[in-house]
């Protein structure tokens, strides 16, 4: 039995029907298979080893094969650090677009007039999820630098407009009283 086998990934979605059979064809000659499994790549730690057996485990899934792998040549890590990098990127863009919307809902808020401790307590609610939304991200790896500081940028704002926010909402309610 082999204890080493070669992992292939390539994304021929953009390509024509021919290139992508072409390719089929000559690794299956080489005696490659293509198993009917969906693809998880994870960047190898070893203290994830027994989450990601647990995972599969309470998943009731029974088909399935964990390996540990490296690439082949430094040019094919370079192309896979590129997916990741552009896989955090897409989620802290996300996160980003999030951080916005909510600091258009602190304006809403202050245009409207809806300042009070119970919006202010809604506001931190959801600054909380944005914040431990950014956690999980960064615990992934620091794959995209820019994007992660633009978004603790961001983040730094949400909780500055906040704060003033509560101000305001103290205020408001000094003055009523």
């Amino acid at each position: 039995m082999p204890e080493k086998f070669l992992i292939i990934l390539y994304d021929s979605s953009n390509y024509p029907s021919r290139v992508r059979v072409k390719l089929w064809r000559r690794l299956r000659n080489l005696g490659g298979i293509y198993p009917n499994f969906s693809l998880c790549l994870i960047p190898y730690r070893k203290e994830i080893e027994k989450d990601v057996e647990e995972i599969l485990l309470d998943s009731e899934i029974n088909k399935a094969i964990i390996m540990v792998s490296r690439p082949l040549k430094r040019k094919y890590a370079k192309k896979l650090f590129e997916v990741f990098r552009e896989s955090r990127n897409r989620e802290y863009l996300e996160l980003l677009e999030e951080c916005e919307e909510f600091l258009r809902e602190i304006k809403e808020n202050l245009e409207k007039g809806n300042v009070s401790e119970e919006e202010a307590e809604e506001l931190e609610n959801a600054l909380e999820s944005l914040e431990k939304w950014f956690k999980e991200i960064e615990a992934k790896g620091h794959w995209s630098a820019g994007a992660r500081r633009k978004v603790r940028s961001k983040l730094r704002e949400c909780k500055l407009r906040l704060q003033s926010f509560i101000t305001e909402a103290l205020n408001r309610k000094t003055h009523r009283s």
